[in-house]
């Protein structure tokens, strides 16, 4: 058995695959199992795999070209999982060399940890850096934050595989469906990292590394771009859906996360709305019951800070963020989302909305 069991999901990846199995091989943690998941190829994915795992026995190829959607292709994976820790990796991106040994040392920190997350370095279709995507490490602030956004890669993860095991974990399902009859959400694709991830975080057990732990590639191919407003859509009902969590949790009333997300640093109104001071309050009084994460003041700057966006006049909101930036409080993440708020409202570009929560 090896000390990991690292899931790649591919579907005609050709293009950069070489790179992803080359990154791997050149981990300083040599006690790996590579588990290459075919979603179908038909280009050259199988026999560059295969002329790989020719030289060497630690690379398998596993086809499931029916599995329903990337949360099922995943989900098979899951099903060959035999080592203490599952790692994930796209088969477009490149793993730093000192990721697994990094991520090894996490998880023996903490036995709390059931996951760990890292930086990354953002490079382009061919291989050069243009950026970096900076996630919060603490498992507070994760906590926090994983309401409103996604603050962990999913190409950078690695879960604790007793804990997958022990809660039933699958991608695009709820880990509480089985004691809690309203988390019956079902994610079969664009989000369902962010539905499990949300859920780890909100039980304080996840930790993002401060170090880079990978190459993320970001080209024409990718999911995220194409199907942009998809997944923005999607990820606004798993913030309910986390926010429902929370509501039970604490025992009180539920209420909308939705108006003050900043999932792909843009904002969602609910039914053509401009103005949340009530779902606001709602939320403020739920969250200040909702346990450690939401005590002291690292949680009151973040409520500060989604007050932001408590109404979409422009005037008012860009008044609401100046201030917030000038007390020297506003990372680049939140004053993207800012600016990208104000685009949205001054220069009429497109406005995801969504249905009101059911009552």
């Amino acid at each position: 058995m090896a000390l990991f069991d690292v899931l790649m999901p591919v579907k005609n990846g050709e293009a950069f695959l070489s790179q992803a199995l080359a990154s791997v091989q050149a981990q300083t943690e040599r006690d790996w199992r590579l588990v290459v998941l075919d979603h179908g190829s038909t280009d050259r994915t199988a026999e560059i795999v295969a002329r790989a795992a020719a030289q060497d026995p630690r690379i398998e190829l596993h086809p499931f070209p029916h599995a329903p959607g990337l949360a099922g292709l995943l989900n098979e994976g899951l099903g060959l999982v035999e080592a203490p820790y599952l790692l994930r990796m796209d088969a477009d991106d490149e793993c730093l060399p000192e990721r697994m040994a990094l991520t090894h040392a996490a998880f023996e920190r903490d036995a709390d940890v059931v996951l760990v997350g890292g930086q990354s370095i953002m490079i382009d279709a061919q291989g050069r850096e243009i950026g970096v995507m900076k996630h919060p490490t603490d498992k507070e602030e994760l906590a926090r934050c994983a309401l409103f956004r996604n603050v962990f890669a999913h190409p950078t993860i690695s879960l604790r595989s007793q804990a997958v095991a022990d809660r039933g974990i699958r991608y695009g399902q709820s880990m509480f469906r089985s004691t809690d009859p309203q988390a019956d959400i079902q994610v079969p694709n664009l989000a369902e990292d962010y539905l499990l991830f949300g859920e780890i975080a909100l039980q304080r057990q996840g930790v993002n590394l401060p170090q880079n732990v990978l190459r993320y590639r970001f080209h024409s191919g990718s999911v995220s771009r194409q199907k942009y407003w998809d997944q923005l859509q999607m990820s606004g009902r798993i913030s309910r859906h986390l926010g429902g969590l929370l509501s039970r949790w604490a025992g009180q009333a539920a209420f909308d996360p939705v108006p003050f997300c900043s999932h792909g640093q843009a904002l969602i109104d609910v039914q053509g709305r401009r103005d949340y001071a009530q779902d606001y309050a709602r939320m403020v009084h739920t969250l200040a019951r909702a346990g450690v994460a939401w005590t002291g003041e690292a949680a009151e700057r973040e409520l500060r800070w989604r007050r932001t966006f408590v109404d979409r006049h422009p005037l008012g909101l860009a008044s609401r963020a100046l201030r917030f930036g000038l007390g020297g409080r506003a990372d680049p993440w939140e004053m993207r989302t800012a600016m990208n708020a104000l685009k949205q409202q001054i220069r009429g570009r497109a406005r995801l909305q969504m249905e009101p929560v059911p009552t």
